[in-house]
Parts: C-alpha cells; sequence; structure tokens
C-alpha cells in the first residue's frame, strides 16, 4: 500500500501537468489549479515515504523474530501522548532488520526492560508468539495471542574441513 501511494504521488502530478497544457494551454485556472493541489500530492507522497521500509512498521510483528534492540516512549498525561514500543527486529531469512511500532503497554515494557538486560549481557533473544494455549508466561498482545522472549541457544557453527 506504501509503494502504491508512492508512485501515485509522483505520477498524478506528472499526468496533471502533461494532460493540463496538452489540452487547455497555459490557462491562468489551470495553473492556480495545479500550484494548489501539488502540496496535497507531495503530502501523500511524505505519507508514502513514511509507510516504506526504514520507518516502523504498524502491520504487527511476525511470529518469530530475533530481537536486536527495543526503545520505550512511557504515556506523558500532560502531552497527551499515549506512548509507544519501538521494537528492532530481525526475522529469519530476511537480510535486512525491521523497526515495528506498537503501544505502549505496561507489561510488555517490563518484559522488554528484562529482554534488554539479557542482550546487555550478550544473550541473543527470540520473540515468539504463542497462540490461544497461553502459559501465562508472556504478555497479550491483542488477537489471543501472547509474546514471550526466550534466549536463542548459541549459533554452532560447522567443523572446519582440511583442503
Amino acid at each position: 500500500m506504501g509503494k502504491l501511494i508512492l508512485v501515485l504521488a509522483y505520477a498524478v502530478p506528472v499526468v496533471l501537468l502533461a494532460s493540463g497544457w496538452l489540452v487547455w494551454g497555459q490557462r491562468r485556472w489551470f495553473r492556480i489549479l495545479v500550484l494548489v493541489m501539488l502540496p496535497v500530492f507531495y503530502t501523500l507522497h511524505f505519507k508514502g515515504l513514511e509507510m516504506i521500509e526504514g520507518w516502523p512498521s504498524d502491520t504487527g510483528l511476525p511470529d518469530v523474530f530475533e530481537l536486536l534492540s527495543s526503545d520505550v516512549v512511557e504515556p506523558n498525561i500532560e502531552r497527551k501522548h499515549d506512548g509507544q514500543i519501538h521494537i528492532w527486529a530481525k526475522v529469519e531469512g530476511q537480510l535486512k532488520p525491521r523497526a515495528f511500532v506498537l503501544p505502549y503497554d505496561r507489561d510488555l515494557h517490563e518484559m522488554l526492560f528484562r529482554a534488554k538486560k539479557k542482550l546487555d549481557q550478550g544473550i541473543r533473544q527470540q520473540g515468539r508468539f504463542k497462540g490461544r494455549e497461553k502459559t501465562g508466561d508472556g504478555v497479550s498482545i491483542g488477537s489471543d495471542r501472547e509474546l514471550e522472549f526466550d534466549d536463542v541457544p548459541p549459533r554452532v557453527l560447522p567443523p572446519k574441513t582440511g583442503t
């Protein structure tokens, strides 16, 4: 969806300009219309850029991921901010990590704090969603899913072969 908005934000102004100059010539009302509409399209362009890779996704975390880092913005009543939790995660099979944004949740904040302490000690953490079989070890994150973090076992490299 984000890439479609980005493409439209580039294509629509060009099509409008080209068709307008061909059909209506250089009438003053058309120029004014184009000058008014271009900021609207470039605002859509900016929103489209936010939705593509690099900006936090609000589409939801994958079922299994490696936690690389997290950042928590606690709610602030004075500034009328509900708070957010940003998670930087890497999904197996993908080359690039991805940022995700979640609404603030106190239990998730505490769980991420413990996971981040382990990350600081060099213990890799894996996030995993459990379905309806709640164990009580995780945090409920909508639609009957429970998120929990576990230590990732160390990678075992294949033996070296002498050639």
